[in-house]
């Protein structure tokens, strides 16, 4: 991202990562480690791995197999 941008990008995406986080917190404090889908862990690593992208620009870090399927793949072409 352009420096001016990042900032603003990099505040958003904490922001999406933080309710994630809060909503995984929720579901544990519920309903202990049976709260904890594997649905859930994986969206988080999802937002991980997009994250590590928009910040990286490296394609390794994206599951083909995740992305793909929801069109994020061609939305970041």
């Amino acid at each position: 991202f352009p420096p001016s941008v990042f900032p603003s990008v990099l505040i958003a995406f904490t922001k999406i990562f933080k309710l994630a986080i809060g909503e995984m917190e929720r579901w544990f404090t519920a309903d202990g480690s049976r709260g904890l889908g594997l649905a859930l862990s994986e969206s988080v690593a999802a937002l991980d791995r997009l994250g590590n992208f928009y910040f990286t620009e490296d394609l390794h870090m994206l599951l083909t197999t995740v992305f793909r399927p929801l069109g994020t793949m061609e939305s970041l072409r």
